[in-house]
């Protein structure tokens, strides 16, 4: 399987979005959002915010990051917090919407770049016409990671880079990486759900909870994230620690739904 290059140069590349006609990525590590567009230009979105681990295209035609808080980014540019820091963790880390807009975040309660110990979690939910957000604690999810929806459009997927585990709708444990970790994933039109491996340096895809396949990722030590894009979204763009690659995985991407909150 051939991965092309299509950008590269960044602390760790993460949080892959597709909005239709370019690709959104983040730097977690030397801050800031990139954009690709068709023309393979890298231009940045947002300057210097690090520790972007998701990011959710909003209804109004803006963007929605995560990190020490949850920001809205109007398409002028204004900014507009969503959540703000809490006592008691250190911030936000992936997202995922909802066939009906309902945006998931998952909440770190330790900081794991300085080597804290893991500590249970929540994710909260903001639902669209609702100023009051949801919050679930997550007894056995220490790093909620990869968030994304289900085909049905209500189910969704959680990852927690802890333990390696995929979570069905934060109550069910789903499956388990191959790599004992378990980073960003996306969901493939027929349902399939791709998991990136962490330093397992793969993407692997599970059906039904079951492992039916591992792709390796070339010249890559460490996996963070993927999504479908381009035509018909049969392309899978995929971050490593340095780059974005782009590659065909035989199967096009589920659409992932707008923010409506």
């Amino acid at each position: 399987m051939t991965f092309e290059v299509v950008a590269q140069g960044f602390g760790l590349a993460e949080a892959p979005l597709w909005d239709r006609e370019s690709l959104l990525f983040s730097d977690a590590v030397f801050g800031g959002v990139k954009r690709v567009g068709r023309d393979g230009r890298v231009e940045e979105v947002l300057a210097k915010r690090r520790g972007i681990g998701g990011m959710a295209l909003d209804a109004d035609g803006g963007l929605i990051v995560s990190g020490r808080d949850v920001l809205r980014i109007r398409p002028d540019g204004e900014q507009v917090e969503l959540l703000g820091r809490t006592p008691g963790f250190a911030g936000y880390n992936d997202m995922g919407t909802l066939a009906d807009g309902t945006l998931i975040v998952g909440e770190l309660r330790f900081n794991p770049m300085q080597g804290e110990t893991p500590q249970p979690s929540a994710i909260v939910a903001l639902r669209p016409g609702d100023d009051h957000p949801d919050t679930t604690e997550l007894p056995l999810v220490t790093w909620p990671n990869g968030i994304a929806c289900a085909p049905d459009g209500e189910t969704f997927y959680l990852a927690d880079f802890t333990t390696g585990e995929v979570w069905r709708d934060a109550h069910e444990a789903w499956a388990r990486s191959p790599s004992e970790q378990a980073d960003g994933l996306a969901v493939d039109a027929e349902g399939g759900v791709w998991v990136a491996t962490g330093a397992g340096a793969a993407i692997a895809r599970f059906v039904e909870g079951s492992l039916e396949r591992t792709v390796e990722v070339p010249r890559a030590d460490f996996v963070s994230s993927l999504c479908f894009g381009g035509e018909g979204l049969e392309d899978a763009y995929v971050t490593v620690r340095q780059a974005v690659l782009r590659t065909r995985l035989g199967v096009a991407g589920l659409p992932v739904p707008r923010a409506r909150v």
